[in-house]
């Protein structure tokens, strides 16, 4: 498992990574890469065009929450096989 510290970001981006419901960042087939997650502004198109405060961080912590819950199942799979 990788991860990356981000240091400095825009406040708003008008793109990013396409993700399922899992935070799972999809190839361009459509499926998901395992073990790469995405969440807030590197995922696209949570916030929609609503550009109220705390909408990207709410779709950031939502997303954080699916993550590891999707990273939890997949351990817990993987210890009880």
């Amino acid at each position: 498992m990788h991860a990356i510290r981000v240091t400095g970001a825009r406040w708003r981006t008008l793109g990013g990574l396409a993700v399922d419901a899992a935070a799972r960042v999809l190839h361009g087939s459509g499926q998901p890469i395992p073990g790469l997650y995405a969440t807030g502004g590197a995922a696209a198109g949570l916030a929609g065009d609503a550009l109220l405060p705390g909408t990207d961080a709410l779709a950031a912590l939502a997303l954080a929450r699916l993550a590891a819950l999707d990273v939890a199942a997949q351990v817990t799979a993987a210890a009880e096989s």
